[in-house]
């Protein structure tokens, strides 16, 4: 039985959110489908252009949620 792959399970495997067997998986699905492979790159290539940011939340912010936290009493 053939396996179908969405974008959203190449997308998985792209970001490593994939678990080592379907990643082998994917891959080979990707080595032997033409389709496949050309839409896994679209959407490799797509990543790639994203900028790459990285968010970090200010020191004032931590402070209060871990004040927050510390304070709370369920």
């Amino acid at each position: 039985m053939e396996q179908t792959y969405t974008d959203f399970t190449m997308i998985r495997l792209i970001y490593g959110e994939t678990d080592i067997v379907e990643r082998l998986e994917v891959e080979n699905a990707i080595e032997n489908n033409r389709n496949l492979r050309n839409a896994f790159q679209k959407l490799y290539y797509s990543y790639k252009a994203l900028p790459k940011i990285l968010f970090s939340p200010s020191k004032i912010v931590v402070e209060s949620i871990l004040s927050f936290s510390n304070n709370y009493h369920a």
